[in-house]
């Protein structure tokens, strides 16, 4: 798809001021809930006796043996249940705990329907610790029909499929209803998955800002979910969050007002935000966020205008973002384009402040804050001279977090032969770190130019990669995901499923439930995209000149 409309000329100011990841988390939420909008008790008490400690795993985890046919071994969910609506409610903490360690309590139940025999429930959970329920059991059960629920016989995490496992008494009636409640911690860790924070400095401070990036198999990070692209269900979410920040999700803000009996540990007031429940909808298009950031959003026009204000250095900066309702994550430093006015403005600003760096290599004058946008930018609208400068600096680098940022910014330039140039130094391990080899391919990959160059790059290599990174840790779900997600022509769906073909006798590893899964995802952009072409051509025809 292409096309764009106008927005204010200072998009490109904030950002830079945002950085890549805050941005894009924003964006999730207004395009997400513009496409799919037309009990228990919210309060959520730490899982640890009032203790905000991160608990350890209080459950049996299943040694992993040899290969067994049971379904919890299996990666992809049987369908004997159906979810039909989720009631979640999340609490991050943007403070350390005792531990040194940034965590998030969950309470949530799924209502589901059982629509083939079964006496087992598998449900998608990575990296949570369940609190146990009086039976010593890490879920409870409960029918929502006439006939009692069946009793839990045992419960455990089945960690290499990523399943909370529950196995029952006897079988779940066909065509009722259930619920299944948990309560669970999760670590607010940094690497950009599930939910997850990130940081920028204001004023000397360090803020903390407590963020999603939904990938397929990310949604079980944050909370246990039917997990799977087909499984849509309804989400009524509820956030905790210090009376100080703001709190977003997909939906529209229900309520919002103060509580004060969360938990000991808290000092004054946390503030509880609810939204309405969303359209039917896949686990990977939620989005939440909490933050100091101000905003406000209406809807005028069947448009949603959400308008996010953030303070630097004394100067209120604005960012306007303007969707339309039937717009998917999939399809958005596809469509979101600033006017030529705020681009080039943008590209002056931001080129000035990398080209006195490049006159001054020892003396970097862009802020910390600003650089991953201010490097991305300079690069996109430079020539070889510029990106060669980024090569060089991100080589010299010796602090980390400062190589992670060229690195990123490196995948933004247009010129598609130095994306070739980067792809190939991404198998040389003298130049990029094994570590660091999957995230180089999916930031070109996210670049327009370099998306083809990634996805050929990744067939031609696929032997080579798998030989060599096959072994280790080395994370070919996100590879593949990363490079195959805004797939949707039948083209590109012909060429996935080759390459499944191609590949099935060598394997694809970690990056095997990947493959299906992004064939089905792929699958369903193209529907959306012959459902919705015409509407959204039209739109664009009328509103072309948009002040």
């Amino acid at each position: 798809m292409g096309g764009g409309f106008y927005v204010s000329k200072v998009v490109g100011v904030v950002d830079i001021v945002f950085g890549a990841g805050a941005v894009a988390t924003i964006i999730a939420l207004a395009v997400v809930y513009s496409q799919e909008v037309a009990k228990n008790n919210e309060v959520v008490s730490p899982t640890n006796g009032g203790s905000t400690v991160k608990p350890p795993v209080n459950t049996p985890v299943i040694p992993t043996t040899a290969p067994s046919n049971e379904p919890w071994d299996k990666y992809r969910l049987p369908d004997t249940l159906k979810p039909d609506h989720y009631n979640l409610t999340l609490w991050p903490r943007l403070t350390v705990n005792a531990q040194g360690l940034y965590i998030f309590t969950g309470k949530s139940y799924v209502v589901f329907q059982r629509v083939k025999e079964t006496d087992l429930i598998l449900i998608h959970s990575n990296k949570l610790n369940y609190t146990k329920w009086d039976d010593d059991h890490l879920a409870k059960l409960t029918a929502l029909c006439s006939t009692p629920a069946p009793a839990i016989k045992a419960s455990w995490l089945k960690v290499t499929t990523q399943f909370l496992v529950l196995q029952l008494h006897g079988k779940l009636t066909v065509g009722e209803y259930y619920k299944l409640d948990t309560v669970f911690v999760g670590e607010l860790a940094d690497d950009m998955g599930g939910f997850y924070r990130s940081v920028y400095m204001e004023d000397g401070e360090q803020k903390v800002v407590a963020t999603t990036q939904m990938q397929p198999t990310d949604a079980r990070k944050a909370f246990p979910c039917f997990d799977e692209p087909a499984m849509k269900a309804i989400f009524h979410i509820t956030l905790l969050h210090p009376p100080d920040t703001v709190a977003l999700s997909n939906g529209m803000e229900h309520a919002s007002a103060p509580v004060t009996e969360v938990g000991p540990e808290v000092a004054g007031n946390v503030w509880r935000t609810s939204f309405d429940e969303t359209k039917k909808m896949s686990t990977y298009l939620l989005a939440f966020i909490v933050s100091d950031y101000a905003y406000i959003n209406s809807s005028a026009d069947n448009v949603l205008v959400i308008v996010l204000t953030y303070s630097f250095q004394n100067n209120p900066l604005t960012l306007v973002v303007l969707y339309l309702p039937t717009l998917r994550y999939n399809q958005v430093n596809a469509i979101r384009m600033a006017s030529s006015t705020g681009v080039m403005e943008c590209q002056n600003l931001t080129k000035g402040w990398y080209s006195q760096w490049m006159a001054d290599p020892v003396n970097n004058p862009i802020h910390p804050n600003l650089r991953t946008t201010v490097y991305c930018s300079a690069i996109s609208a430079g020539e070889a001279a510029e990106w060669e400068f980024g090569w060089e600096q991100f080589e010299a680098a010796s602090i980390a977090i400062e190589a992670d940022k060229l690195r990123s910014a490196l995948a933004c330039t247009k010129q598609p032969w130095l994306l070739n140039k980067y792809l190939d130094y991404t198998l040389d391990a003298t130049k990029i770190r094994k570590q660091d080899v999957t995230s180089t391919i999916v930031y070109i990959a996210s670049n327009v130019v370099g998306q083809s160059l990634a996805w050929d790059f990744m067939r031609d290599r696929w032997g080579c990669i798998f030989t060599q990174y096959g072994g280790g840790s080395f994370s070919f779900s996100n590879l593949i995901d990363g490079v195959t997600k805004r797939f949707s022509t039948e083209f590109e769906l012909k060429q996935f499923m080759q390459f499944q073909a191609d590949n099935s006798e060598l394997g694809f590893g970690s990056g095997t439930l990947a493959v299906s899964q992004d064939i089905e995802r792929t699958t369903a952009n193209i529907k959306w995209v012959a459902e919705n072409r015409n509407s959204v051509q039209a739109w664009f025809k009328a509103h072309a000149d948009i002040p």
